[in-house]
């Protein structure tokens, strides 16, 4: 699910510092899937704040995060891209979210061959070993390490995101993250 991005005015006396924090599941061992993105980026409007969150979800949950990751650092990097930012929040908000959907989407459409989790505490790390199958599975990965069924490669990740331009907050989110203010 998505929701269209809220902007609120921020007062100007707040100082806008900010934190992220993110902690793993337990499904697949000490792996973190999250990414976290935090931001204060230059714009002819002064200082412009990004901060993002990434709950990666399946195997390879943690490739989608990073992809994200990697997108929205490159789609900061460019003038003409802080500027549009500034210029409307909102509809850059969604235009980002389509970007990074697109990455996750060539992530997952090149899954690496060979793949390793560091396992649950004190137990062995799991190998998995791609397989190109064909039909409706396509790729699957087989665990070489550990008796365990064929996994069916389906991993993505929800995001959430809030940017400060001037004395406004907007805040948008894909799937099932949210922000808490």
């Amino acid at each position: 699910s998505e929701s269209a991005p809220t902007a609120i005015p921020v007062p100007a006396s707040v100082v806008c510092d900010f934190a992220m924090h993110s902690q793993h599941g337990t499904r697949h061992g000490e792996m973190n899937q999250d990414g976290v993105f935090c931001r204060r980026v230059a714009s002819s409007a002064g200082e412009v704040v990004v901060g993002a969150v990434f709950d990666g979800h399946g195997l390879l949950g943690e490739l989608a995060s990073a992809a994200a990751v990697a997108r929205l650092e490159l789609l900061l990097s460019t003038p003409s891209a802080v500027d549009a930012l500034v210029d409307d929040t909102p509809a850059w908000v969604v235009w980002a979210f389509g970007c990074l959907q697109e990455s996750v989407a060539e992530a997952h459409n090149d899954p690496p061959a060979q793949y390793r989790y560091p396992g649950k505490p004190g137990s062995e790390p799991l190998v998995f070993e791609r397989e190109d199958v064909g039909g409706r599975f396509g790729v699957l990965y087989n665990c070489t390490s550990a008796s365990m069924p064929a996994a069916q490669i389906d991993f993505g990740c929800t995001a959430a995101m809030a940017v400060v331009v001037g004395d406004v907050l907007t805040t948008g989110c894909i799937g099932d993250a949210g922000a808490v203010l």
